[in-house]
């Protein structure tokens, strides 16, 4: 999808937001931990990476007491080269 963006000019590399949710997660899982937010239940926590037209550019999943500021890193490796231009020749990112 990134690809085909990029190659209609559609990416907006100017700026980026990153942005976290947290969902209750009442099975457990790897990806749980205490939610700081829901009287301590378990839940996870998607970290969502946008440019600045708000198209999603990654998205990582985490336990629920990760703050955002500790996966920005993570979130940023997470956006793949983006191809773009004639027959997606040159590569971004």
């Amino acid at each position: 999808m990134l690809n085909h963006a990029a190659a209609a000019g559609q990416l907006d590399w100017s700026r980026a937001a990153l942005d976290g949710c947290s969902l209750p997660a009442p099975r457990g899982g790897e990806q749980t931990g205490r939610n700081p937010t829901d009287r301590g239940k378990l839940g996870s926590k998607l970290h969502l990476l946008i440019d600045a037209s708000g198209l999603p550019l990654a998205i990582t999943l985490t336990g629920a007491n990760v703050h955002d500021s500790r996966q920005l890193e993570a979130t940023l490796d997470a956006v793949h080269g983006v191809r773009t231009g004639e027959g997606c020749g040159k590569l971004l990112g």
